[in-house]
């Protein structure tokens, strides 16, 4: 099952609208406009006061280049750029409700959520639709679950064949946000898994997966280099000798070359968390996880530069 096309929202002409489209009021030098980076819409700052934390590359609302004018289409569109797991993004209070819904749908907690004016205050998370402003109870125990590893949790969310965001096309088919919740998501995640081992049985054109046409099918090992055993030593007796054992050593291995990331040109030592291609080349694990969201999931760096 090839990975969907990301496409970016459009990025709204703030000439195009003169009032918000969720408190309907009037734009003036006094009520600024601004911009919704999750949907594009121009949004009044009261209804956009929220800062979130998006799914990982979810794409992200920018404003065209000077000398480009708004397109209707996408054909200007062709770079889109995506959330990173560290940035908080301008989101108007009708996309914060639906991130905010869909992140308990799946997971029990809601999204980290930072308010200019409520920054430090720790006891509630403000929810806010269209009329009316609500506040949750948040202790300090679901703040720090909010900052938990995104690289792990990314990576659960990816098939193990097609490397596509599983998460990111579950919400993306589901567009009713009630419909969503964890169990689904899990018979989701199983239901696609499956379809693409089906697939990929059925293709018996494996010879090709390394080409470009075909990179997410470079799947990867992750795991951690065990450390180098130490020689180890017996005493063995000797007969007909005065002496009655005598101790003798394994000679101890020559020093191991260590093996280099050519990525970030260091060395692979016992304890570092890696990444071994099919291709047989192993780099450190952050330094090609990097790598695969410049570049692509699956292209090799090693073999990506002789193509």
């Amino acid at each position: 099952m090839p990975p969907r096309r990301l496409v970016a929202p459009v990025w709204q002409d703030d000439n195009d609208v003169a009032e918000c489209f969720l408190c309907h009021t009037t734009y003036s030098i006094f009520h600024r406009r601004h911009h919704c980076r999750k949907c594009g819409k121009v949004v009044c700052g009261d209804c956009s006061s929220q800062e979130m934390h998006y799914f990982d590359n979810t794409p992200i609302a920018t404003p065209p280049p000077p000398d480009v004018s708004y397109p209707n289409d996408n054909g200007n569109r062709s770079r889109v750029r995506l959330s990173k797991p560290s940035e908080q993004y301008k989101t108007c209070d009708e996309c914060a409700n639906e991130i905010i819904m869909i992140r308990r749908a799946l997971f029990d907690e809601p999204n980290s959520v930072v308010n200019q004016s409520d920054e430090d205050n720790t006891n509630g998370i403000k929810y806010t639709s269209r009329e009316h402003t609500h506040q949750l109870p948040c202790s300090s125990s679901t703040t720090s679950l909010n900052r938990r590893n995104h690289d792990g949790t990314s990576d659960s969310n990816l098939c193990p064949v097609c490397a596509t965001d599983l998460l990111k096309e579950y919400i993306s088919d589901r567009k009713n946000v009630e419909l969503i919740s964890n169990d689904d998501f899990e018979k989701f995640k199983e239901q696609h898994i499956s379809e693409c081992l089906v697939a990929f049985d059925f293709n018996t054109d494996h010879s090709t997966r390394f080409s470009p046409e075909s990179n997410a099918r470079n799947k990867m090992l992750v795991y951690n280099i065990p450390p180098i055993p130490k020689p180890q030593y017996e005493n063995i007796d000797v007969v007909g000798s005065a002496s009655t054992s005598v101790d003798t050593s394994l000679v101890p291995p020559e020093k191991i070359e260590e093996a280099e990331c050519v990525i970030c040109l260091e060395d692979l030592k016992p304890g570092d968390k890696v990444g071994r291609l099919e291709c047989l080349c192993v780099f450190h694990y952050k330094c090609i996880k990097d790598w695969f969201n410049k570049k692509g999931y699956g292209e090799c760096p090693v073999h990506f530069l002789h193509k």
